[in-house]
């Protein structure tokens, strides 16, 4: 699939608070040096490349102080040749944590939710002290996370047959949460989709010992605190080993008996029958006990 594509370095967006953000318009995704991109985000220059993979690159030369609204990311950005925004456009902001969790969310969205026309915006957020992010070291490790990051969305497009989509990868440094509301307020997306891990209180915990399902601290802070709905992807195997577990074990077994042998929901009626005829058998059993 012959893309366009932008890249852009480092660059320190002024930030304001989740309050003030939540109300900005949506950014335009196509911007000139030294302009903005209508929330007051400075964005960075354009530099035509004739490279072979046809990039149009863009590097940042902006430099802001870091304070605690500052928003400190390295962006990427691609589109399908052909693709066109239209009315119907759908913007999903996906969190992909490097872990299984963030991976399976992604695979999720990009195999049910994303059609032509739509936008993905894949998000990383890096926690790093204030030192740190002022480094090359620092800058050189964003830059491959966020590529790398893109070349995965874009094979996962290859894999459902190559849909004219738009994608924006954004690695962010700064607190997970934080840095999630403030992206829903640069991209106002549709729909925000997160995975499942994340630390744990004791009572989940124990629930988790206990066979309950449960979320993770961002999948929670998410459901709790997003403007837009939130798709939480459990991991397959997970659910199909919670399935297993409720069949095993006694009253929640009887869940299996509302499944017919193709694994499909059976209709109430057909329910009530096999439950009518469980429950003759238990009488002639009882009967040809008392005989």
């Amino acid at each position: 699939m012959s893309r366009e594509a932008s890249l852009t370095s480092p660059t320190h967006h002024s930030g304001s608070t989740a309050h003030t953000l939540l109300t900005s318009p949506r950014p335009s995704m196509s911007t000139a040096s030294g302009t903005s991109t209508g929330i007051g985000f400075p964005r960075t220059s354009t530099i035509n490349s004739t490279a072979e993979n046809k990039y149009r690159r863009k590097v940042g030369f902006e430099a802001f102080d870091a304070g605690a609204d500052t928003l400190f990311t390295f962006t990427c950005q691609t589109k399908s040749e052909g693709y066109k925004r239209s009315r119907n456009t759908r913007v999903f902001l996906v969190a992909v944590s490097p872990d299984e969790s963030g991976e399976d969310a992604l695979d999720w969205l990009m195999s049910e939710l994303v059609e032509d026309g739509d936008e993905v915006v894949a998000i990383r957020v890096v926690e790093m002290g204030e030192e740190e992010r002022q480094t090359n070291p620092a800058h050189q490790e964003l830059r491959e996370d966020a590529e790398d990051l893109l070349a995965r969305v874009l094979h996962k497009n290859d894999e459902e047959d190559g849909r004219k989509i738009s994608v924006i990868v954004e690695v962010v440094v700064g607190h997970v949460p934080d840095m999630i509301l403030k992206m829903i307020a640069l991209y106002r997306p549709d729909s925000l989709i997160v995975g499942t891990k994340g630390q744990r209180s004791r009572l989940q915990n124990w629930g988790k010992r206990l066979g309950a399902p449960g979320m993770g601290s961002i999948s929670r802070f998410a459901v709790s605190h997003s403007p837009i709905p939130v798709v939480v992807v459990r991991p397959e195997r997970k659910v199909k080993k919670t399935m297993k577990r409720r069949e095993d074990k006694g009253k929640r077994g009887q869940y299996a008996a509302l499944v017919g042998p193709d694994d499909n929901m059976l209709s109430r009626s057909r329910s009530r029958e096999r439950s009518r005829e469980r429950s003759r058998g238990r009488s002639s059993e009882r009967g040809g006990i008392s005989d």
